[in-house]
């Protein structure tokens, strides 16, 4: 009859526990409202073009000076992004990032070659919270310039209001999300200045931390008594 009642209280224990963890992991849920996220590489082309007017007619050379390169923008609001693009002249931009119910991360790559070029990586996420959700902000940024020169082939922009209010500069921070919308802003926006490569990163990752349901603390409780009638 003993042994019935400890297979009991462990079945108890057990369920209570299993609830606990699946509520707290419902709990916790970041809903995406819209997100845009995409990549940028443009440079400067030179070169001679034919500029007659009429086929057969004396050939008319013309410079052409224009900003050539590409852009991939994420179809999908959520999920992975993955994506590099080139300019003319070797600018690049890269992005990997991630949007889920838990987390917003990614790594973004910018890099200018010379004076006239251009290299953007921007992710944009406007979420909403039902219920008051623990977070936690991490963020990296360098500017990869050469020593001794304060010059930046790309700068970082960085916005998520109320918790981090410089836009020019990344944020580390904790706190707790009260329910409503947020808008969480991340890039590194190049704009050639100088003549050398440089190619700035930024890495950063917005987690939600969820809190232990009463159930959860519930089944913990009874587990240490448990454990301390066992010793005594």
């Amino acid at each position: 009859m003993r042994h019935k009642k400890k297979t009991f209280l462990w079945k108890l224990i057990a369920g209570i526990l299993w609830v606990g963890v699946f509520s707290t992991a419902s709990n916790a849920s970041l809903i995406v409202l819209n997100s845009d996220r995409g990549v940028e590489a443009r440079g400067l082309a030179e070169f001679w073009e034919d500029c007659s007017p009429l086929p057969g007619d004396p050939l008319q050379p013309c410079f052409i000076m224009e900003m050539r390169g590409n852009e991939v923008v994420s179809t999908n609001p959520t999920g992975p992004f993955n994506a590099s693009v080139n300019g003319w002249a070797g600018e690049q931009a890269v992005q990997d990032s991630a949007i889920s119910s838990l987390e917003l991360s990614g790594s973004l790559l910018a890099d200018t070659t010379s004076v006239d070029s251009i290299a953007n990586s921007w992710f944009e996420v406007e979420f909403q919270v039902d219920a008051a959700t623990p977070f936690s902000l991490s963020s990296v940024y360098d500017p990869n310039y050469p020593e001794g020169s304060f010059e930046r082939g790309a700068f970082v922009s960085f916005s998520f209001l109320p918790f981090c209010t410089s836009p020019f500069d990344v944020c580390n921070t904790s706190g707790v999300l009260q329910p409503g919308t947020y808008v969480f802003r991340a890039s590194l926006v190049g704009s050639g200045s100088h003549n050398y490569s440089n190619a700035a990163t930024l890495d950063f990752s917005l987690v939600l931390v969820p809190e232990p349901s009463t159930a959860l603390l519930m089944g913990l409780g009874l587990l240490g008594l448990v454990a301390t009638s066992r010793c005594s």
